[in-house]
């Protein structure tokens, strides 16, 4: 289940030209359904990361807390917590990192804490460029009974009509 986007980060961040160079974003934002109902069910981190030197490194780390959370929450409050990172690769190519987490429960808000860091060696450089957050929902019961209740109907109406030109033959 992929969901929808939630935020997307689209720009060139980096780190580098000095030993141990780094660049540490926090971003703290709170997500929350339309309707107010209990319906996130997951998340979904994609990063686009590229470490060409040996000792370059990027990384993020999301802890999904509970709506209200002022800091950072334990690991037992947490709902959620998801992570990617990116060591240099020998052909120095971009990495496309993904990670996915179900919450621990349904909720119809929650409090995201995320930590992107970046960090060159004495010669290096790191970037990221996109990051993209999405967060699934399940249907609302009240939604799924009420598309139920349309089938049905949709169901009969077919019956009724197919009955009135002559279509289905009653046993006898």
């Amino acid at each position: 289940r992929q969901g929808n986007v939630g935020i997307e980060i689209s720009d060139l961040f980096s780190a580098g030209g000095v030993d141990g160079s780094t660049l540490d974003v926090r971003l703290i934002y709170t997500v929350s359904t339309l309707s107010k109902a209990a319906t996130i069910s997951d998340v979904h981190m994609n990063f686009d990361s590229y470490a060409p030197d040996a000792n370059a490194r990027s990384s993020v780390s999301e802890s999904v807390c509970p709506a209200g959370s002022t800091s950072l929450c334990s690991s037992a409050e947490r709902l959620a917590f998801i992570q990617v990172s990116d060591r240099a690769t020998a052909t120095g190519e971009i990495q496309h990192l993904s990670a996915a987490a179900d919450l621990s429960s349904l909720v119809a808000s929650a409090r995201v804490f995320k930590d992107i860091g970046l960090t060159a060696d004495a010669n290096g450089f790191v970037s990221f460029s996109i990051l993209t957050q999405t967060f699934s929902q399940v249907p609302e019961p009240g939604r799924v009974d009420l598309l139920g209740t349309a089938l049905l109907g949709g169901a009969a109406l077919l019956c009724l009509r197919d009955r009135e030109n002559g279509d289905i033959q009653g046993s006898a």
